[in-house]
């Protein structure tokens, strides 16, 4: 079924939640098991493009909203998502991480994906404490492309960073959950434990049955 689809139509699952959630290694693990599915990450895709390790119509745009500090637009982010989406023609599911974040987006998302026959099966958010989330990226440490002031504490950086999101995270859940199906997942437990219930989540909104034989 998926494979038939994949020329006509591209399915997106759209993966939120805040920082150290598990957003990132729930959606690469998966696509590591299936071959149909590709990770998107919003934060990875557009470091790509500032570094240049990527090359994306919309390159100019982005590295001058970056240069500045300044939001991209909700046409350009959007566009970005979406050719990035496109690029791999093997497969037909794409895990979209750290996108959308307001709602231009999320409506520019809807609007496209009329266009271009994205068809968007609903939103797996999540969810952890501040304490877990700040646990977690003081694990893993600074990504590429993340940077702290001369005087910050990585922890205060981590702290705030979660409280900066959760500040936004209802609003935008509110949205997406009156536009698509959405499913909380408590992200707070083992990576095992956590992907057993992301992959059975991802395959119910594939409509598929809950086997580890697909």
């Amino acid at each position: 079924m998926i494979e038939s689809e994949a020329t006509e139509y591209r399915d997106f699952i759209i993966v939120h939640g805040p920082p150290g959630a598990g957003k990132g290694t729930m959606s690469d693990r998966f696509s590591a098991e299936h071959t149909y599915a590709q990770h998107i990450s919003a934060g990875d895709t557009v470091r790509a493009i500032v570094s240049g390790e990527r090359i994306s119509r919309s390159s100019v745009a982005v590295k001058f909203a970056t240069e500045r500090n300044l939001l991209m637009t909700d046409d350009i982010s959007t566009d970005v998502i979406l050719e990035a989406a496109s690029l791999d023609t093997s497969t037909s599911l794409s895990l979209v991480d750290g996108y959308p974040q307001r709602k231009g987006e999320l409506d520019n998302l809807l609007l496209r994906a009329e266009q271009e026959k994205v068809r968007i099966l609903g939103a797996l958010c999540l969810e952890v404490s501040g304490d877990v989330s700040v646990e977690r990226m003081a694990r893993r440490g600074l990504r590429k492309g993340e940077a702290l002031a001369d005087d910050s504490d990585a922890l205060i950086y981590y702290r705030q960073r979660y409280e900066r999101f959760m500040q936004n995270y209802r609003d935008i859940k509110a949205l997406l959950e009156n536009n698509m199906d959405v499913v909380e997942l408590d992200a707070s437990g083992s990576k095992r434990v956590v992907y057993d219930k992301f992959k059975k989540s991802v395959y119910r909104s594939l409509l598929l049955p809950d086997t580890d034989t697909i």
